[in-house]
């Protein structure tokens, strides 16, 4: 895990983000520069280990230390997709409580995803990854990209669409939450993003 500040001055309120599946640290790049000088972005780059539980223990556990040394002050997570989730699973075990948690285009993780994605047959992960219209359809059509980059894309899926919150526990916190979701979007629906 490692965490990248995209502005290192100080600022009321540093915002770690997670990234979708698929992005890399400089993902968060244009929202740190469009971000008023209040505000400290700090990209977030997992782990590459499997299963969210694993991701989000790994990350709790280095973002506190980050927190602490760095002198954070006031922070939030914001996570998209993927990235919404690990958010929320950090915030779980992390023994200091961001401000709040802000998540957009991913289920709660008390739902299970319309359709899980990472189980299709290749051309159907495609057409699902079309739907989404997170990956240009050049890429969709390059044969040996897709070969390349498509069980990487399953891999991120499956962590993303496996997760639940643990059997026994509540899968509420203590933080305050803003989710976003948009009207047209089939795989984080306004219902299932509640």
């Amino acid at each position: 895990m490692s965490v990248h500040f995209l502005r290192r001055d100080r600022a009321d309120l540093t915002l770690f983000c997670f990234p979708w599946f698929g992005a890399g640290k400089s993902a968060y790049r244009p929202l740190s520069e469009a971000m008023p000088s209040a505000v400290r972005i700090v990209s977030v780059q997992p782990p590459a280990e499997s299963g969210l539980d694993a991701i989000a223990d790994s990350l709790a556990d280095s973002l506190a230390d980050t927190i602490d040394d760095q002198e954070t002050g006031r922070f939030a997570f914001f996570g998209h997709s993927l990235g919404a989730l690990m958010a929320y699973a950090v915030a779980r075990r992390l023994p200091v409580k961001p401000a709040q948690l802000i998540l957009s285009a991913s289920r709660s993780p008390a739902t299970p995803p319309p359709v899980a994605l990472h189980e299709l047959p290749d051309d159907e992960l495609d057409d699902g990854l079309a739907r989404m219209g997170g990956m240009p359809p050049e890429r969709l059509a390059d044969k040996d990209f897709m070969a390349r980059f498509r069980p990487r894309i399953r891999a991120d899926l499956a962590t993303c669409e496996t997760y639940r919150v643990p059997l026994g526990e509540h899968s509420s916190i203590d933080v305050p939450i803003t989710a976003w979701a948009g009207r047209s979007d089939w795989y984080a629906s306004p219902w299932l993003v509640r």
